[in-house]
């Protein structure tokens, strides 16, 4: 078996709750404020071009339990992710990273990882792996479960049952001992986890813009470290990890997203009858918002570096649910995020300034990191270039071609996500913290909508917080 790595007021949010009737998304989208409705007509020819066909739904199986089915013959291969949704904290980080790794280790009937490597093998090489992450001030612990699609299985195996089988004695009856996780697995995850925690600073260019979203809300909880704390993992033992795991179990709000050709209906129930999930309460995590930056913090730091990381830290002003959002997410592709933006074209490839340049937003949070590698020599000329392209966007100094490119490229993202079984997955697992249905294809249909004033709008709502810059030691 396979591990995988793991402000303001708020509109209010989609609430789980056992007594709704079960929601049918429409696959005719409402065009957002801030994006014409001239979206609704020419488009919508287009917008199938490229896409698969696929039916969606939504379902509560439990009261706290939502499920969100893209039914889809795409794929000869069926994902399911099933995810458990807390609120970010040190403490949470640290013990469902710790729980989801002994997980993976073994359970009472398949107590080694050959055995369960085994049951894999007979299931046509299905997989069940676990992995934690942050989205917003939520923590995600996710169990996935990818198996062949049930016509392909030449003698009629159940293979998406049998791995959802798996997956229910992995999480209902663990291996344990005294009360508790077995130690042997426990002490020895225990190390796997805080050697890859240690090991995050090899890695310059995420070290640099998770140091800096850090220095930005050190005082919010978006600044925990979604693979937990070093010292909170070290206290855990087995019996206390175990408690915190079967609350999480019982209690946490639970996320589900099925890819694959089965119908919702048929999906729910082998859920139900493998994993017996309960009722439990509806709340999902907040995430809270700060609006405007204060004032603007430098902050530099040095290692033994040859290439310096320069960040800078942005309050974007807008959030994934916030109507208008699809024109924030257009002006970073024309900023930043694509091989015809401004940051590439100017900054990068015209000046000569930067090995590489983009834009890293968080949707739920509202930040904004601008990510570059640079000579330590250039910081200062390589910061007022960058600035200076977002000042000429907010004057909406940009050409129609800029824009055009920057919606095919955003189309053409979409297209991508609509391509992936996991990445389907992950669009609407981290979209549900926002109460957002709308699939990719949804939103390909509504790009042609957005205008320029709608991009130089949102690129006005951004306010400079930080800039980090993380410079080698021979650096002045």
């Amino acid at each position: 078996m396979r591990r995988c790595a793991a402000g303001s007021p708020r509109p209010a949010r989609r609430r789980f709750c056992a007594d709704m009737p079960t929601p049918r998304f429409t696959a005719t989208p409402t065009a957002p404020r801030g994006c014409s409705e001239r979206a609704s007509s020419a488009p919508t020819e287009r917008k199938a071009q490229g896409f698969c066909k696929m039916e969606k739904s939504g379902s509560y199986i439990r009261r706290g339990v939502h499920l969100t089915a893209l039914r889809t013959d795409k794929f000869k291969f069926g994902l399911l992710s099933l995810s458990f949704l807390l609120p970010l904290t040190a403490e949470n980080a640290s013990a469902v990273n710790l729980a989801a790794r002994v997980i993976n280790r073994g359970c009472e009937k398949y107590p080694t990882l050959r055995e369960i490597s085994l049951e894999c093998d007979r299931l046509y090489s299905a997989s069940v792996t676990a992995g934690c992450g942050k989205a917003g001030e939520a923590l995600m612990m996710s169990f996935y479960v990818s198996t062949l699609d049930n016509a392909y299985a030449f003698d009629g195996t159940d293979v998406f049952g049998g791995a959802v089988a798996l997956l229910g004695e992995l999480l209902r009856r663990p291996l344990l001992e005294n009360g508790g996780f077995r130690s042997e697995y426990l002490e020895s995850e225990k190390k796997n986890l805080t050697d890859d925690i240690r090991a995050q600073i090899n890695n310059k260019t995420s070290y640099a813009v998770n140091r800096c979203i850090a220095l930005m809300c050190e005082n919010e909880r978006f600044a925990v470290n979604g693979s937990g704390d070093i010292d909170l993992i070290n206290a855990l033992d087995g019996r206390t990890l175990y408690e915190k795991y079967t609350e999480i179990l019982q209690n946490a709000p639970v996320e589900i997203c099925y890819v694959g050709s089965m119908a919702a209906e048929e999906v729910a129930d082998k859920l139900q009858s493998s994993l017996a999930l309960t009722d439990r309460a509806p709340e999902l995590p907040q995430t809270d918002v700060v609006r405007r930056a204060g004032e603007v913090r430098e902050i530099a730091e040095t290692m033994d570096i040859s290439q310096g990381k320069l960040s800078i830290g942005f309050r974007t002003g807008t959030c994934m649910y916030d109507e208008d959002y699809l024109s924030f997410s257009l002006f970073c592709t024309l900023f930043g995020s694509s091989p015809t933006s401004r940051l590439f074209l100017n900054v990068r490839e015209k000046l000569s300034l930067c090995y590489y340049c983009s834009p890293v937003p968080d949707g739920l949070k509202g930040t904004m990191i601008v990510a570059c590698g640079i000579d330590c020599a250039n910081k200062e000329k390589a910061t007022e270039a960058i600035l200076r392209e977002l000042e000429e966007v907010q004057n909406g100094r940009f050409t129609d071609e800029e824009l055009d490119n920057a919606v095919r490229a955003m189309r053409n993202s979409y297209r991508e996500a609509m391509d992936s079984p996991a990445a389907l997955s992950s669009w609407f697992t981290v979209r549900s913290l926002a109460g957002i249905t709308r699939s990719p294809e949804e939103y390909a249909a509504l790009l042609s909508g957005c205008t320029r004033e709608d991009i130089v709008r949102a690129a006005k709502r951004l306010t400079l917080d930080t800039i980090y810059f993380l410079k080698g030691k021979d650096a002045q």
